[in-house]
């Protein structure tokens, strides 16, 4: 029976990521935003009732992604509107991811293990980070105290931190299921450093495609990530 349900949510998902795709390429915001709202919603539901190892942090994360993308709907999709309050609930999101993982490491024996591997990725991420903030608020446009600004900074920063704690965790744990952490960070955070010139360079169609095609290769890897113990050619990948 559950098999038969998690194929039957599988198809589902599947159906939502082609709406979401199709709405992208030919520019329809509300397909686009309505299946990206419902495909996350399922993938909870999927994760609470399926997975093999439930963990609030996670489940959570994938909560707050959804309301992310409903308040895009509730706002009738006006940027100025809800560019805060879905930057909001992304770095709760993110923030619980890293949560999740850090629950599973011990800080100290990391860091002593990887100290020089922490340095460079901090520095590399501060560095990203600045570059963002600067394509996003150039020439000071807006204070650095700012909520806005605040907002903004403390999202690039939970992106950047989710992706070197993962790799850090993949390298302090060495095993399937931190590797697939680990590439579900590095695919949600491309997506959203190619998101960044979109909204505040060039809005170029091929990229919000890319980042589109980014965010589907995160979520798939977050359906195997749930779904290992009943795909068999995935087996490989469970500890």
């Amino acid at each position: 029976m559950k098999s038969i349900e998690v194929k039957i949510i599988s198809a589902i998902l599947l159906a939502l990521a082609c709406l979401y795709l199709a709405g992208v390429v030919t520019k329809l915001t509300n397909i686009e935003t309505y299946a990206k709202a419902s495909a996350i919603i399922v993938f909870a539901y999927f994760y609470f009732k399926h997975s093999k190892r439930k963990n609030l942090f996670f489940g959570g994360a994938l909560l707050f992604f959804a309301l992310s993308e409903v308040s895009k709907i509730y706002f009738n999709y006006k940027y100025e509107l809800f560019s805060d309050l879905t930057n909001s609930f992304s770095v709760v999101a993110y923030s619980l991811l890293i949560f999740y993982i850090l629950n599973n490491i011990n800080v100290l024996d990391l860091v002593k293990k990887y100290w020089f591997h922490s340095i460079f990725l901090i520095i590399f991420s501060s560095y990203i980070i600045y570059n963002l903030n600067t394509i996003i608020f150039p020439n000071g446009t807006v204070r650095m105290l700012s909520f806005q600004f605040l907002n903004e900074a403390l999202y690039n920063t939970a992106v950047l931190t989710l992706i070197s704690l993962s790799l850090l965790n993949f390298l302090y744990h060495d095993d399937k299921r931190s590797l697939l952490l680990f590439i579900i960070s590095i695919f949600f955070g491309l997506a959203e450093i190619v998101q960044v010139p979109y909204l505040f360079l060039y809005s170029k169609p091929s990229l919000h495609v890319a980042y589109a095609f980014l965010y589907l290769l995160g979520y798939y890897f977050v359906y195997i990530y749930i779904t290992t113990r009943y795909n068999k050619q995935y087996k490989i990948l469970n500890d």
